[in-house]
């Protein structure tokens, strides 16, 4: 334990922490998503299990301007539970990775507003499990291109660290989805305008400068 904390201590006493957003400053990030949500009717149950990581490094080319690149991983679980004893459960996973660029406007020396806008590029695989009499499993794999604007604020406990509490309240998917069973694919597009847990992430950022 002792030989890890100095092994941060040295890293971090490497780089000057006089700004964190200023120009040339290297920008490391972590953020998570976990949400479930119950949905209840007189005829069925839904309930939905998301987990969401986005790692993601970038530079500060300006003061106040970042541009960086990020990796989506994500992962979901639905399972519809009818009166009639019918069930069907679906699991989901996506992979996506590509730039960003971000905006930050300070608000105090320890707080500061942002926007930016994401885009990616990656894989996604379904598969679906239904208990009826004959068991139906359907797969289909994905590729997805996926970009949305992100919104927060970020607290700065410490000069190189920042949390962040961030928001996706614009998105858009286009996906083609490959059936495994057929041979088919079918092309769509998703436009979301909306708040809800899973698009609510929670991230711990460095802002490291060796000036």
């Amino acid at each position: 334990m002792k030989k890890l904390f100095l092994f941060f201590s040295l890293f971090f006493s490497y780089f000057n922490t006089i700004a964190q957003t200023e120009k040339g400053s290297v920008f490391l990030s972590g953020q998570l998503n976990i949400s479930s949500q119950t949905i209840e009717n007189n005829n069925a149950t839904l309930k939905s299990n998301n987990f969401s990581f986005r790692p993601s490094t970038g530079l500060f080319i300006s003061d106040n301007w970042l541009l960086g690149v990020q990796t989506n991983l994500s992962s979901s679980r639905i399972k519809d539970s009818f009166n009639s004893g019918r069930e069907i459960q679906t699991q989901s996973n996506r992979v996506l990775i590509g730039p960003f660029v971000r905006r930050y406007f300070p608000i105090e020396e320890k707080l500061a507003f942002f926007g930016g806008l994401n885009a990616a590029y990656g894989n996604s695989r379904l598969k679906r499990d239904q208990n009826t009499a004959g068991v139906l499993e359907l797969f289909s794999k994905g590729r997805n291109f996926f970009t949305h604007i992100d919104v927060g604020l970020t607290y700065f406990p410490k000069k190189w660290l920042g949390i962040e509490l961030s928001a996706q309240p614009l998105s858009y998917v286009y996906q083609i989805e490959e059936s495994v069973q057929n041979n088919s694919s079918t092309n769509s597009n998703i436009f979301s305008f909306d708040l809800n847990t899973s698009s609510i992430f929670l991230g711990i950022n460095f802002f490291l400068n060796k000036k």
